[in-house]
């Protein structure tokens, strides 16, 4: 059995709500190429996470939980415009989690 190594997990963080829903579409899947780019497995709330006819609080307890699971999280230059976000980068510095920025590829931890 060859030992295979798994790439860690990024959660994708950006502004949903207040787009059109293919916008926001597309701006997960560019900031999925570039934390695939980056090396690491993204985990991408939109295509893991609810239906968007979910309430929001639902939404937001299964995101927290996504990225519960993750070891980096990687905010979309929109992150500042989204509540969802905000919440999501408190958890990730309450947990610890290392982050990264698409407009500064530089980590914070």
């Amino acid at each position: 059995m060859k030992n295979k190594t798994r790439k860690q997990k990024c959660y994708n963080s950006g502004k949903i709500g207040g787009l059109p829903f293919l916008v926001s579409y597309e701006n997960f899947n560019q900031a999925d190429t570039e934390i695939t780019q980056m090396g690491f497995t993204p985990m991408n709330p939109i295509k893991q996470g609810l239906k968007p006819s979910a309430p929001y609080w639902a939404h937001m307890i299964a995101d927290i939980l996504l990225l519960a699971g993750c070891r980096h999280i990687y905010m979309q230059r929109n992150w500042k415009d989204s509540r969802g976000a905000k919440i999501e980068y408190k958890v990730a510095k309450f947990l610890r989690i290392q982050i990264w920025y698409q407009d500064n590829p530089c980590c914070e931890k």
